[in-house]
């Protein structure tokens, strides 16, 4: 069982400026899991696919399904508390 989290934002977004230095916190604290992130300028494919309407958005994938998923600046503990739910 592998749980992801991709993080889709884009460079003109200030959120998404705001929220990177937490998610880059998180990923040290979990290394052992995937971490990817996308631009809606570089990446509209994946922006389609996960049906992201606004930045940023982190969406949780396990075994393949969408298990949840936030929009806007969370702090590192929420966003550590919702890891640990699908661990």
């Amino acid at each position: 069982m592998e749980l992801k989290i991709l993080k889709f934002g884009a460079t003109w977004c200030q959120p998404c400026r705001t929220l990177d230095p937490v998610m880059e916190d998180v990923q040290k604290e979990y290394s052992d899991l995937l971490f990817e992130k996308y631009d809606a300028d570089t990446h509209p494919d994946v922006f389609k696919k996960y049906k992201i309407s606004s930045v940023p958005t982190v969406v949780f994938v396990k075994d393949d399904n969408e298990v949840n998923r936030f929009s806007g600046v969370l702090p590192k503990s929420q966003i550590i508390s919702l890891i640990n739910k699908y661990l």
